[in-house]
């Protein structure tokens, strides 16, 4: 099972800031549900943003595909992330942040 990250955009721009964090998973069936939680403890490089995929497995039909998934989290200070890392079933990937 592999994970993608394909976004990673911080939007500085309104009175509330977000970082938003799209990718994909690789899943064994298209019921299956996809959960992003921020990783806790974080790693010792506060540059880089440490999250954690699970899949809710489902009992439906198996047919492996990639599920698209997403984060969104408040920003209340300054961004002091300039990468997000995402770990799934002892995969992994990383990317930059768009600042906007």
């Amino acid at each position: 099972m592999t994970v993608k990250l394909t976004k990673a955009v911080f939007n500085s721009v309104p009175k509330t800031k977000f970082l938003h964090v799209h990718g994909l998973a690789e899943v064994e069936s298209p019921e299956d549900e996809l959960q992003v939680s921020i990783a806790e403890p974080q790693g010792i490089n506060e540059a880089i943003l440490l999250l954690n995929l699970t899949c809710q497995e489902s009992d439906g039909f198996k047919k492996p595909q990639s599920l698209p998934f997403s984060f969104s989290t408040v920003i209340f200070n300054k961004l002091k992330h300039k990468q997000v890392q995402i770990e799934y079933n002892g995969k992994s990937d990383i990317i930059d942040i768009e600042v906007i």
